[in-house]
């Protein structure tokens, strides 16, 4: 998602989409309870655009990914060929996909549990849609996981990490996938920082 939302941001213009703001999230530490990493895949960027995938993975190793069905409400003229291009995923695949109902049932166990992203803004938005589709409120809101990060990583530090994680991955762009590799960063990010806490004690 990180690599992806960055890519798409660049096709699509500024204020094409309206974005609540997540709230922050508490720091953590690695033996804290159970955080889950979400990553949502879309039609696009746009303001009308509409969620094809979901998937996450918990610190505590639960993990699932599932397509979601198009909903008569979400519009075709929402599809992004660009997109496509970043995830794969055509419009086809998601006959099989889950309904709105159906998926929120799946996500059910996430609710009252930290739910973080790397693109929280854009997944919030996405999950509402989801949600709406449904005809119900969202189950959990996601919030921005910088807030439990350590403190002080550089961008290069970070990047390595990110690079190691996708190197044990075979595909790239998809929700299962990217929800996973959070979850590796995040906990390759807490050994590093109590590597140096140990080694400057």
């Amino acid at each position: 998602m990180r690599e992806a939302a960055q890519t798409l941001r660049r096709m699509t213009r500024p204020g094409r989409i309206i974005l609540r703001r997540p709230p922050p999230a508490r720091k953590t530490e690695q033996m804290s309870p159970k955080i889950v990493f979400v990553d949502f895949e879309a039609s696009g960027l746009g303001g009308e655009s509409w969620p094809i995938e979901v998937g996450y993975a918990a610190s505590t190793g639960e993990e699932d990914a599932f397509l979601l069905s198009r909903h008569a409400d979400w519009s075709l003229e929402a599809w992004d060929r660009r997109a496509e291009q970043v995830h794969g995923i055509s419009v086809a695949d998601l006959e099989g996909g889950l309904e709105p109902q159906a998926a929120l049932e799946r996500l059910a166990p996430l609710k009252g549990l930290l739910v973080v992203s790397d693109a929280p803004a854009f997944d919030n938005f996405w999950l509402d849609r989801l949600a709406a589709a449904a005809g119900a409120l969202a189950l959990f809101v996601v919030s921005d996981w910088e807030e439990i990060l350590p403190s002080g990583q550089s961008k290069r530090e970070r990047d390595a990490l990110f690079a190691a994680a996708r190197a044990k991955e075979q595909r790239h762009h998809r929700a299962a996938v990217d929800s996973r590799v959070m979850r590796e960063v995040w906990r390759a990010s807490w050994a590093k920082a109590q590597e140096g806490w140990l080694q400057g004690a």
